[in-house]
Formats: structure tokens, C-alpha cells, sequence
């Protein structure tokens, strides 16, 4: 092989192709790939007078697919959605009755001078729980000593079952925020000395124990709590209606509604 021959080979060995790079375009490639490869990228040529660009694009079909799909989940998800936001209102609204009766009765001790909760007017007669509701709660109703109409005619279980709701109150209001309070008074060796039931969104749905409607009580201290929760070794029996301990268990947990 003579040394003409040799120029036109590769370095390895293989003929120099006829459709090389332009001088020019290789050495600027080893200046600067990138302007190089901006140089060397081909062009779209235009379309045709007159001619569409083709476009992908989904079909009827595969639409109605997507949304049959979508449709799908939100039936088996919106219930379980739903339920967990309601719970989450419930309890959200409980925990301010609670917060709200805690702080009415403590100023309502200190401002009657009692050291016990049962030596109070509000432990001794209706009158006192009246003028309990009206001086240190924001009353828009009173209902005197019935259930109704501030409370619902009728409530049931979480089961479905029905159970009424019977008895009389001490006093029984509606709160400006619609929370309904029935409250009754006298000492048991629970060591509760007001009794309360309330419904924490008065007459409205769903009327369901341990939903919307919850008992407790306040102790001689005026601290409240749930004695039915404490007889039933501090667990919720959702069969027992208004005294299944709900709001123990609510209490115990947090305050969320995990049952």
C-alpha cells in the first residue's frame, strides 16, 4: 500500500466514504458539538398546499372507558369519603360543647363562690339550671323541660334500631350554634351531679346515639365525664342506645369517632 493509499483510509482501516462531512462542518464539530449538531439536524419539510397534519388523538371509545373507570372508583370511595368527613364534624362540634360547658361551669362555680358543684343552685332545682343556660350560654330556644322540639322526636341506634328518647328535662335548650342541651340534675353514686344529653346538631339528621346525640355528665368538681363509659370498663356498647358510652369512648381516643 503506497502512501496516497494510505490517506484515503480510515484509521481503521476502512475506505474513507465518498458522502463525508464538508471540512467545515467537521472541524466545527470538534470546536463545538453542539453547533454542530445544529447545523447537521435535518428539517422538517414543509407540508403540501393544503395538506393536515395528522395528530394522535383518543377515541370515543377510549373516553367513555376512562370515564366509566372514574365513575367506578367514585362509587366505591365517595360513601367511605363522606362518612369520614361527617365523623370528622361530629366530633369536631362535640369537643366545642364540651370546652364550652367546661369553661360556662367553672365560671359559673367561681362566680357563685361553691367549692362543690352540688352545693350550687344548679345542682338543686330548674330555676338554677335556667338561669345557668341563660347567663353563661348563648340560648336562642328554650324548650322548657321537654325534649322537644329542640331534640328530634325520635332517634335509633347506629345498628338502625329505633329508640325514643324519654323522660323530662331540667332545662332544655338550643344553643345559637344548634347544638341542643337537655340537663337534669341530681347526685348518684357515680358521683355525677348534672346529667346532660345533647344533640350536637339539634333536630336534624341523622338522630343516630353515639352520632349526633351523647350523654356525660360533671362531676362535684365540674369536671365532665361518662359514667356509663366507666361502668362499661371504659368501652363503648353501641347496642345500649343513649348511655353506650360514645362520648367515653370519643374522649379516649382523642377525640375521634374510630367505632
Amino acid at each position: 500500500m503506497n502512501i496516497e493509499e494510505q490517506r484515503t483510509r480510515g484509521q481503521e482501516g476502512r475506505p474513507v466514504s465518498e458522502k463525508t462531512c464538508h471540512a467545515e462542518l467537521v472541524s466545527a464539530s470538534h470546536k463545538n458539538p453542539t453547533t454542530a449538531n445544529a447545523v447537521m439536524t435535518p428539517h422538517p419539510s414543509p407540508l403540501p398546499q393544503g395538506a393536515r397534519e395528522k395528530r394522535c388523538a383518543f377515541t370515543l371509545a377510549e373516553v367513555l372507558i376512562t370515564l366509566g373507570i372514574i365513575g367506578i372508583v367514585a362509587a366505591v370511595t365517595m360513601p367511605t369519603l363522606l362518612s369520614s368527613h361527617h365523623k370528622k364534624v361530629y366530633v369536631t362540634t362535640l369537643q366545642k360543647v364540651h370546652n364550652d360547658l367546661s369553661q360556662a361551669i367553672g365560671k359559673y362555680m367561681s362566680d357563685q363562690r361553691v367549692e362543690s358543684l352540688n352545693e350550687s343552685q344548679l345542682a338543686q332545682s330548674g330555676d338554677g339550671m335556667n338561669e345557668f343556660f341563660t347567663n353563661y350560654m348563648n340560648v336562642v330556644k328554650d324548650c322548657g323541660s321537654s325534649y322537644t322540639p329542640c331534640f328530634a322526636s325520635g332517634y335509633k341506634k347506629i345498628g338502625g334500631t329505633s329508640s325514643s328518647i324519654t323522660g323530662e328535662c331540667g332545662a332544655s335548650v338550643t344553643l345559637a350554634n344548634g347544638v341542643a342541651i337537655c340537663a337534669t340534675s341530681g347526685v348518684t353514686n357515680a358521683g355525677d351531679v348534672i346529667s346532660f344529653a345533647v344533640d350536637i346538631n339539634g333536630p336534624d339528621e341523622p338522630n343516630t346515639y353515639g352520632r349526633d346525640f351523647f350523654t356525660f355528665q360533671a362531676d362535684r368538681n365540674g369536671q365532665i365525664f361518662d359514667k356509663y363509659f366507666n361502668a362499661n370498663s371504659e368501652t363503648v356498647k353501641l347496642n345500649d342506645g343513649a348511655n353506650s358510652g360514645a362520648f367515653g369512648q370519643i374522649m379516649a381516643d382523642s377525640w375521634q369517632m374510630n367505632y
